[in-house]
């Protein structure tokens, strides 16, 4: 009797940044237990590069090392190491380091983008840049050996500007030039913008707005107005480029070369292939996604449940996704968080100091931990005991909730099982999801709890002796609209647990004064004893 041979789909995914490794394992982790599709991931590299920690790298620091093998393990995807050098959408295979040739069924290009070394001359010549760990480990030994001098970082983005803090606080020795077409943190609110400038300052960063580079040489950098500026070593963030392998394919790119996609980020032109992260032109309801870590993600988590959708026989789902924040940090120790609408414009609410770079930290490293998430079910149990489920994030105005965890709702400890669904009479309760990505609701009360300690709102001032705050806080919430809303915290034990009504709503700009002083009641006449 002969075997039934089980024809393979074939799904190959181009690049293991943020986007590429997403795909990847959603797609291996949904379908490990199937025999009809086979998951392989190809990359340059076998480590995964944290490009969201590549400035500290530039610095000296040491950043963790994920293995992406490893990180695949348990998954079912295979992992080849190579790099792509040519793409036959035609035919449906890709060619890796010239020497093999790779078929597939379904494409996921995800190659990313690196630094613009090519439109200024002289910049792939004299100029760092953080494309790689490796090439940041470059700037990081040069900038050791430097004694004193000018160090110019052009390109006043938010990477620039995170690099250049970064810089002048761990080599103050050196002067830190930042140079840029605009002032650095022109998307961001008025006040976020004032404290990003001023912790620039303190820092000691000279920045030059409104000039451009028009050429980089081995001790300098000359502007379009003539002028030069001495550097011993020149950092260049201005401005991305993607590969040019997807329109050497024949798929349809945009302007700057990257693949257009639909709604469901299929290719215009071969809807066998879907594009994600910053080599994508992901249209949206206020325009195309701009590349970041941010959007990266969801867009090859989409990407994953597409795949299936369509191997299913069903119309893949639009993809929608709207901002949310934008983490800039300054340093180790200071950062500044602006949070934005869906279309990227800043809200009002913006984060500072410690508890800024606490944040940033906290949606930095999330990730990381969840990548084996979906994976490797069975060992959640050992994973948990290995791996902090979530930073702990203490609520100092409610004591009695010290030690819960991001994803608790209301303050409430979240229930064994995965997610907030709890276990089925006679089915035993999974332990918590080690290294859950937070969800945009965690977030809000992370954000919550920051500000409220940072701005002091409180509905009275604390009494001597009390061990904690009163209940009655005054919470922040910024889900409406952008508009700062004041609202009425728990019930208070006065007045037989009716809120207190000198808590006003309040909307719109300004810190609320502090609440009235309450007049006591009078106190009722004793009733007369005199006889009648």
């Amino acid at each position: 009797m002969n075997a039934t041979v089980v024809q393979q789909h074939e799904v190959l995914v181009l690049g293991a940044g943020y986007a590429g490794l997403s795909a990847a394992i959603q797609l291996a982790a949904r379908t490990r237990k199937r025999g009809d599709l086979r998951v392989t991931l190809v990359n340059p590299y076998d480590t995964f590069t944290e490009r969201l920690r590549l400035h500290m790298t530039a610095t000296g620091q040491e950043t963790a090392e994920m293995n992406i093998p490893e990180l695949l393990d348990g998954t079912g995807a295979g992992f080849v190491r190579g790099w792509v050098t040519a793409i036959d959408a035609e035919a449906k295979t890709v060619r890796i380091d010239d020497d093999r040739i790779w078929r597939y069924d379904t494409l996921v290009y995800g190659l990313g983008s690196i630094a613009d070394t090519v439109a200024v001359p002289g910049v792939d010549d004299h100029a760092y840049t953080l494309n790689s760990p490796q090439e940041a480990a470059l700037l990081a030994d040069r900038l050791t050996r430097l004694d004193g001098g000018t160090v110019v970082v052009s390109g006043s983005g938010l990477t620039g500007v995170e690099a250049a803090a970064e810089i002048a606080e761990r080599h103050p020795q050196l002067q830190v030039v930042l140079l840029g077409r605009q002032e650095p943190g022109t998307s961001m609110h008025l006040k976020a913008k004032a404290y990003l400038d001023t912790a620039l300052a303190r820092l000691g960063v000279r920045v030059r707005s409104g000039v451009d580079v028009v050429k980089v040489l081995p001790d300098s950098v000359e502007l379009a107005d003539g002028s030069s500026i001495p550097a011993a070593a020149v950092l260049w963030t201005s401005g991305t480029r993607v590969s040019p392998l997807a329109g050497a394919a024949g798929l349809t790119v945009d302007e700057r070369g990257r693949v257009v996609t639909d709604s469901a980020l299929r290719s215009v032109s071969h809807p066998d292939v879907y594009a994600v992260g910053d080599a994508a032109a992901v249209p949206q309801g206020y325009g195309v996604m701009h590349g970041t870590c941010q959007s990266g993600m969801p867009t090859g988590v989409h990407a994953a449940l597409s795949i299936l959708r369509v191997l299913a026989g069903k119309e893949p789902k639009p993809f929608r996704f709207g901002y949310y924040h934008t983490p800039v940090s300054l340093g180790r120790g200071d950062a500044v968080v602006q949070f934005t609408r869906p279309d990227d414009s800043p809200r009002r609410i913006v984060l500072t100091g410690k508890r800024a770079a606490k944040y940033k930290e906290t949606v930095s490293a999330a990730p990381w931990a969840t990548e084996r998430r979906p994976a490797r079910r069975g060992h959640r149990a050992h994973q948990a005991a290995q791996t902090p489920a979530h930073p702990q994030v203490v609520d100092r105005h409610h004591p009695h909730r010290e030690g819960s965890t991001l994803g608790s709702r209301r303050g409430r400890p979240r229930p064994a099982g995965r997610g907030s669904r709890r276990p089925r009479p006679g089915k035993p309760a999974h332990p918590p999801q080690a290294g859950r990505l937070p969800h945009r609701q965690d977030l809000w009360r992370l954000a919550r709890v920051q500000v409220l300690h940072t701005r002091g709102y409180a509905g009275r001032p604390q009494e001597p002796g009390m061990d904690r705050p009163p209940r009655e806080l005054l919470y922040l919430r910024a889900k409406r609209h952008g508009k700062v809303a004041l609202h009425r915290g728990p019930r208070t034990d006065r007045g037989r647990g009716r809120p207190d009504r000198r808590l006003v709503h309040h909307r719109g700009p300004g810190r609320p004064g502090p609440p009235p002083p309450r007049t006591p009641s009078p106190e009722p006449s004793p009733k007369s004893s005199a006889p009648t």
